[in-house]
């Protein structure tokens, strides 16, 4: 029964510690800035931006949360002396495991 136990244990502590790791993901941000105002609109793509981190000890579960590709905007309103002026960010990120 001992050792029984011993071995399943041990292979849980295996498993465990195999399925974790150290993984570096590399990220590229590009956001583009679309604004419209009373001269019209116009559009402003930034320059890429990479990021660069390593996880450490993260689960495979974990990895795909952490260095998936995303997408997201943000729109911003702003009005001075009348005039609105409509400003939205769009944001697309694009990972990989390095």
């Amino acid at each position: 029964m001992k050792t029984k136990l011993f071995l399943a244990v041990t292979v849980l502590v295996v498993l465990n510690t195999a399925c974790k790791k150290d993984v570096t993901c590399e990220c590229t941000e590009t956001t583009t800035q679309t604004q419209t105002g009373q001269n019209g609109t116009t559009t402003q793509t930034q320059n890429p931006v990479t990021t660069t981190t390593t996880y450490k000890n993260i689960s495979k579960s974990d990895l795909g949360t952490l260095c998936g590709d995303r997408k997201y905007s943000n729109t911003y309103n702003n009005t001075s002396n009348g005039q609105t002026t409509t400003s939205i960010y769009d944001t697309d990120t694009k990972c990989k495991i390095k």
